[in-house]
């Protein structure tokens, strides 16, 4: 997992080989932050990058809430009443992209999920119901 909680971890991961897909996503969520260039990354988003190979419990200790889980009424997906907690869920290329606010902070978390092997299943299954291209 990678997350990236400031303005400091972005530059660093930018700096590394990343995949390119990725690179053009974290690329744009920065041009989309830029209207707020008088504050630090850390006040306005958070961006946790799943990686092949970690569990669920890992991903969710890091966002502080299970993307499989409603933090209202607890439903799990796929349970017929499940609603997922996120705001919404884009397709993109090479992964999915599912914004939460979880507070009135303005803090925004962001979860990118590859959309690829290795993955937890029924985290792609989730973001292949919910996601919008």
């Amino acid at each position: 997992m990678i997350t990236i909680y400031d303005s400091a971890d972005m530059a660093h991961v930018l700096s590394k080989p990343i995949d390119h897909n990725l690179k053009a996503i974290l690329l744009e969520r920065l041009e989309l932050l830029a209207d707020f260039s008088e504050w630090d990354l850390a006040d306005l988003a958070h961006f946790i990058i799943v990686e092949p190979r970690d569990s669920i419990d890992a991903i969710a200790r890091e966002l502080g809430v299970n993307p499989l889980v409603n933090i209202v009424d607890n439903a799990h997906y796929p349970q017929p009443s499940f609603e997922p907690s996120f705001e919404f869920c884009i397709a993109r290329i090479g992964y999915f992209d599912l914004t939460f606010a979880l507070c009135d902070s303005g803090l925004g978390l962001c979860l990118l999920v590859p959309d690829r092997e290795g993955v937890v299943p029924q985290l792609l299954e989730l973001c292949r119901e919910y996601a919008t291209p």
